[in-house]
């Protein structure tokens, strides 16, 4: 008898199956439940590292302005008047010196970043962007390839250099008419390190400015944002005021979008942080893709999502403002606050049109807190 008491309790010293079971399923009840939570708290710690930079890089503008007594161009243009047309202006400042590459606003912020060295090493001053564009150049290995972490969103969990095999990521093929939105140069492929942030050019699409005054070729149209290609903008420009004006806001590496076919991921060509391509024929003198790897603009709106295709998709989201967030992006103000956006915002600008029909009238409220003189104070948005 006693043995078989010794028998019972030793083989009770084991779950049974069902026991087994009933702990899994509670288990598995308990990780439902907490990593949801857990999901959220790590997105809310990268969502204030984002909003971090942002407060970083508008107090870097700032600390330029208090420099040089103006914010920096969005890039700037090397001209190269031998193709001018002295009698119509048409050229006039739409010669890049033959492809050559051209530092923008990203670069020029960098002693106010904590990346002094890293300026000094560029020499900007002195020397053109694609005059580091070599596999063996240290310059482009150890520089230009470089993530710098405060133009980084730690929620765009892609790659941080931009991919040297990937239509529209790498230096290579940017012409014109080119579907390389990311080059840097005509001549070849490089690939450069990433930013997640773009400062605000025009309410409608972007506008890359020419002249010497600041005008287009055979025009008298400009930019309503803050950042313009060779145009230094300082406080006395801003008429409706810092805090009701847009510095900056953010553009993903990649982006969840629906087609009438599925879902699919698309390439949104995150910007880079050093400089724009330099190539010829800017003609017109707008909406060209190439300056939206450093500026932003109204026109296609944030997280755009629905498309016929992934090439219709493309051609929107490369240039459209987007996050990884939730539900919209943040963006920087220029009083230093930085503020969530909704990508349900009212914005009535479109993408159709051509020439001086890419500045349409300014009457919604994306496009009132991009422009700098239109005269409405926004508010709470």
């Amino acid at each position: 008898m006693k043995s078989d008491l010794n028998f019972a309790l030793t083989r009770r010293k084991a779950f049974t199956l069902i026991e087994l079971l009933v702990v899994i399923a509670i288990i598995a009840v308990l990780v439902a439940i907490l990593l949801p939570a857990v999901q959220q708290a790590r997105e809310a710690a990268r969502k204030s590292t984002c909003k971090n930079n942002l407060k970083q890089i508008g107090l870097a503008l700032h600390n330029y302005l208090d420099t040089h007594q103006k914010f920096p161009p969005a890039y700037i243009q090397y001209h190269n008047t031998s193709s001018v047309d002295t009698t119509s202006g048409v050229g006039q400042g739409l010669e890049f010196g033959g492809g050559e590459g051209n530092w923008a606003w990203g670069a020029m912020i960098l002693p106010f970043v904590e990346q002094q060295q890293t300026y000094e090493k560029l020499d900007i001053t002195n020397n053109r962007l694609s005059a580091y564009f070599s596999s063996t150049n240290p310059i482009y290995n150890n520089i230009l390839r470089k993530p710098i972490s405060v133009f980084i969103c730690p929620s765009d969990d892609h790659k941080k250099i931009h991919d040297n095999n990937l239509a529209g990521h790498s230096t290579a093929n940017m012409a014109d008419s080119s579907n390389n939105p990311n080059a840097l140069q005509t001549s070849a492929g490089y690939a450069v390190a990433i930013s997640n942030y773009v400062v605000m050019n025009n309410s409608d699409r972007a506008v890359v400015i020419s002249g010497s005054d600041g005008t287009n070729a055979g025009s008298s149209v400009m930019a309503n944002g803050v950042f313009v290609p060779n145009i230094s903008r300082n406080l006395a420009d801003l008429v409706d005021g810092v805090s009701n004006i847009m510095f900056a806001a953010e553009r993903p590496y990649s982006v969840q979008c629906r087609f009438n076919t599925g879902n699919g991921t698309v390439l949104s060509f995150a910007a880079n942080v050093f400089g724009v391509a330099g190539s010829k024929s800017d003609s017109p003198a707008w909406g060209n893709r190439r300056i939206y790897k450093v500026v932003g603009s109204g026109a296609w709106g944030i997280n755009p999502e629905i498309f016929a295709d992934s090439a219709a998709a493309e051609t929107v989201v490369s240039r459209a403002l987007g996050s990884s967030h939730q539900g919209g992006i943040q963006v920087l103000m220029g009083d230093g606050a930085v503020r969530f956006i909704s990508e349900n915002i009212e914005n009535l600008t479109t993408s159709s049109g051509s020439g001086a029909s890419y500045l349409q009238p300014v009457d919604s409220t994306l496009e009132y807190i991009i422009s700098i003189n239109d005269g409405h104070q926004v508010g709470a948005f």
